[in-house]
């Protein structure tokens, strides 16, 4: 599949997978182009969803976002008895589950914001290591020796278009050197590097002289 793809979009999550990650280093080895959709979380927006979703879902959502950084409130308490106590954990009990919420009230809706806030600062981590920091977001192409860079998207309108700008072939980029003695290419629509290469004349030298062979 990654053969024949002339690109891949990387759907990212809130916790890293090996399998994703390795997609998207073996995309990135082959020369192609890898765009990592990030979603940015506006607090407000999925607080108010998630309110609205099971209270199962808002209980898992809180183990996986806040749990190992946050001690449990009386609201968690009461939605962990609540999920633990179903004899069928696929199965709502819709009236219990109504009492549950009339029985949190405002404190269900402060839950939700602290699991969407957590969220948030997740997937601002993600886009920052991807960009920055994450030991794959760099691959040299293994027949060229050029190193190619991941590309950051945060919304579903710039993942559209920076998509159909690689399969027409019409990107557009800047060049910049940067303190850190590197040329970057860096895609316009992301702001991200789309390829680097040193500016010391020696190591650039001793690359190419050596890495054909």
């Amino acid at each position: 599949m990654l053969k024949r793809a002339k690109c891949t979009v990387y759907s990212v999550q809130d916790t890293d997978t090996l399998g994703k990650d390795s997609e998207l280093a073996s995309t990135l080895a082959q020369g192609k182009t890898v765009i990592a959709f990030v979603p940015f979380i506006n607090v407000d927006e999925l607080a108010t969803k998630l309110a609205e979703r099971p209270l199962e879902e808002i209980f898992e959502r809180w183990v996986v976002s806040c749990g190992s950084r946050s001690p449990m409130d009386a609201a968690v308490k009461k939605l962990q008895e609540y999920c633990s106590s179903k004899v069928w954990p696929s199965l709502s009990d819709r009236e219990r589950a109504e009492s549950v919420r009339i029985e949190l009230g405002d404190s269900l809706q402060s839950l939700c914001r602290a699991v969407a806030a957590a969220q948030k600062d997740i997937y601002d981590l993600r886009a920052d290591n991807l960009m920055n920091t994450h030991p794959l977001a760099i691959q040299v192409h293994l027949d060229t020796g050029v190193a190619n860079g991941v590309l950051v998207v945060r919304s579903v309108n710039d993942c559209a278009n920076l998509l159909r700008s690689v399969l027409l072939c019409n990107m557009e980029f800047d060049i910049k050197e940067e303190d850190d003695g590197m040329w970057y290419l860096r895609e316009r629509i992301s702001g991200c590097i789309y390829r680097v290469v040193t500016n010391d004349q020696k190591l650039s030298n001793c690359f190419w002289n050596f890495y054909p062979r």
